[in-house]
């Protein structure tokens, strides 16, 4: 949960750069080094889910009243090399999300949690 919290964090300072700017080059971050930080390994994973709750709902009010040629605004990603649209990062972000709630149901399951 922890490193859902922090790359929907990114996902949502990108998207805020893509609905001001034009055409921004996005921050890339090195996930492996977010996850061995202090924050991460003291705090319980409530603490994410509770970040994550309230940062969806920014973000949703964000977006919610879009116009249909807003979603083709971009940004720039410096690792990708391509301008990637914020109908692209939705997408990505919302299939981000749905498989590490799998990966943990999964646990859950097998753990028996």
């Amino acid at each position: 949960m922890h490193h859902v919290a922090d790359s929907h964090i990114n996902a949502y300072t990108r998207f805020k750069l893509c609905m001001t700017e034009n055409l921004p080059t996005i921050k890339t971050y090195d996930e492996n080094l977010w996850v061995q930080l202090d924050d991460v390994k003291a705090l319980p994973v409530n603490m994410s889910i509770t970040l994550l709750y309230a940062l969806h709902m920014r973000w949703d009010e964000a977006i919610k009243n879009l116009k249909d040629e807003d979603w083709q605004r971009a940004a720039y990603h410096p690792e990708m090399k391509k301008e990637l649209s914020l109908w692209y990062f939705l997408q990505s972000y919302a299939w981000h999300g749905r498989h590490h709630v799998a990966q943990i149901n999964g646990l859950r399951e097998k753990r028996r949690w």
